[in-house]
């Protein structure tokens, strides 16, 4: 229902940041004589780039370089890639480490119903059924099995709330508030 781009193993970009990027990406290894690396996304923004794509890439948003994306085909260990200016195993090993950013202004608008992990922190968490408060959301992790919403309760704790199996009921991003099955709460109260 949610997933999408935005989260660097939760803890790269927040809602609060003052930057103008989103995390879309991170650079693995090179692979191949050509300077190909095998990247990992996040969401699926990367895979939705028209080819060449002007990118930023950096350790974090504020200090970033641009980065031109000149190919990419999906592959078992995430996507190959291959960039401008780096053409072979050597110079591609500069790449690794760095993350993939993009413009906020340039992400598409996600279908009704979704929402970038970006939009979701700082949101409300709230039981469906009762309507009680539970904390607000720091974080979106990215797990294999399902993402999770990071929420920090009234009491300072911190709690994980799965956004698999219809837990996450509905996103109210102009009230602020993120519905969640009472019922899959329980368990983690």
């Amino acid at each position: 229902m949610i997933p999408d781009s935005g989260s660097v193993n939760g803890r790269i970009q927040t809602a609060g940041d003052a930057g103008d990027f989103i995390a879309i990406g991170i650079i693995r290894k090179p692979v191949g004589l050509k300077g190909h690396c095998y990247v990992d996304a996040f969401g699926a923004t990367l895979s939705g780039l028209c080819l060449p794509a002007r990118l930023s890439a950096g350790r974090d948003s504020p200090a970033t370089q641009e980065l031109v994306l000149q190919e990419m085909r999906p592959s078992p260990k995430g996507f190959m890639c291959r960039f401008e200016g780096y053409p072979d195993l050597d110079t591609a090993g500069a790449l690794r480490g760095l993350y993939l950013f993009y413009g906020r202004d340039k992400l598409p608008k996600p279908p009704k119903g979704r929402h970038y992990h970006f939009e979701l922190v700082g949101l409300t968490v709230v039981a469906d059924e009762t309507g009680t408060a539970i904390g607000t959301v720091t974080e979106v992790q990215k797990y294999p099995a399902a993402d999770a919403l990071e929420v920090r309760k009234e009491d300072g704790s911190m709690i994980l709330v799965s956004m698999s199996g219809g837990v996450v009921k509905s996103v109210d991003s102009v009230a602020g508030v993120i519905r969640v099955s009472g019922s899959a709460l329980e368990e983690i109260l």
